[in-house]
């Protein structure tokens, strides 16, 4: 089965642009998340990371239900391709997350069809209850999610976020915390914090590339 990182069948979260049927990925931590049940998972990804050196290719983690650490890191080495995202030799119900790791600046990347072995594309995951979202005017992404913490003990998580526009203010940005208790009960706090954002010294293309195919 095929179809599009569109909003009904995949979560989408962070900055992203959806056009001519592609979904792309433009700012760090700006993900694509979609549920199946199945033995593979892939993606065709369209990205102009053959014209960067390889410190400024595009970059993206792929990550399976709410495990910490990556599956792999995929940098797209062709302008069209089909990645292998997740695979096992047993049908299982599984979560498939692709994030945005490198800067929206440089090399792009873009999801034109997510492809699984089944036709078993299960609902688009909810937002998971424990997360933490990092809110300001000159930045953006930086959502992450907590995952399970036993009552009492404390978590840490990983978040990356991209400047947007220079810092005109004192730079206090927001840290949202959503958690839910033992009843379901969801709660938020707040947390301040500063963080300076100067102006961007390499040039705009714009949000997405024109690619040649």
């Amino acid at each position: 089965m095929e179809f599009k990182a569109e909003e009904d069948k995949a979560q989408i979260t962070g900055r992203t642009l959806y056009t001519d049927g592609v979904r792309y990925i433009s700012f760090s931590g700006s993900s694509v998340c979609f549920r199946f049940a199945g033995k593979k998972a892939q993606a065709e990804i369209i990205s102009d990371s053959p014209d960067w050196d390889e410190d400024h290719k595009c970059f993206v983690a792929v990550y399976a239900d709410d495990r910490r650490e990556p599956l792999r890191i995929i940098s797209p080495d062709s302008r069209r391709a089909v990645y292998t995202l997740w695979e096992s030799d047993t049908e299982e119900e599984i979560t498939i997350r692709i994030v945005k790791y490198s800067e929206e600046a440089f090399g792009k990347c873009g999801i034109s069809r997510l492809i699984i072995d089944t036709d078993k594309l299960l609902a688009p995951p909810k937002p998971p209850a424990r997360r933490i979202e990092f809110v300001g005017d000159s930045i953006t992404g930086g959502e992450s999610f907590l995952g399970k913490i036993e009552a009492g003990s404390t978590g840490s998580v990983d978040s990356m976020v991209t400047g947007v526009a220079a810092t005109t203010d004192d730079g206090t940005i927001k840290a949202v915390v959503t958690y839910e208790d033992e009843a379901g009960n969801q709660s938020t706090f707040e947390q301040e914090m500063k963080l300076i954002v100067t102006e961007d010294s390499m040039p705009d293309d714009g949000m997405y590339p024109e690619m040649e195919e």
